[in-house]
């Protein structure tokens, strides 16, 4: 999946999750805009990232992650972010180590709730 695209279905997917309509996001952006970016036509700047997050009450690495992780289907949460922990400077590392756990968990509920909302059930644990 290209990048715009994977961007375009995670922002779908977010925003579905939340039952927000693209008119919930007319404080940041038109609903045309909104819809050009699901369906992968345009690419956002880091700012529009930063607003469409704050409409999701989401962080902005919440949309980033998702996107990453829907383009390469063969990468997990946990490889990625340790991907991240190892490429991150050291004082940058400590800083992020709480911020982590937060996006863990915020990635986490956004996945349980799509599936509930897919299936009306979780997938059984192979645990």
């Amino acid at each position: 999946m290209e990048l715009k695209q994977a961007f375009g279905a995670a922002l779908k997917q977010l925003r579905s999750v939340r039952k927000l309509s693209q008119e919930d996001f007319s404080d940041v952006s038109s609903r045309t805009y909104l819809s050009s970016l699901e369906r992968g036509l345009k690419s956002p700047t880091i700012d529009k990232v930063d607003e469409l997050a704050s409409v999701l009450d989401v962080h902005p690495l919440t949309i980033l992650v998702g996107c990453y992780l829907l383009r390469e289907n063969s990468n997990t949460l946990d490889r990625l972010f340790s991907q991240i922990r190892t490429e991150l400077p050291s004082d940058m590392r400590q800083e992020a180590d709480g911020s982590v756990k937060l996006l863990t968990d915020s990635l986490c509920h956004a996945m349980v709730d799509s599936q509930l909302s897919k299936t009306g059930s979780l997938p059984e644990s192979n645990h």
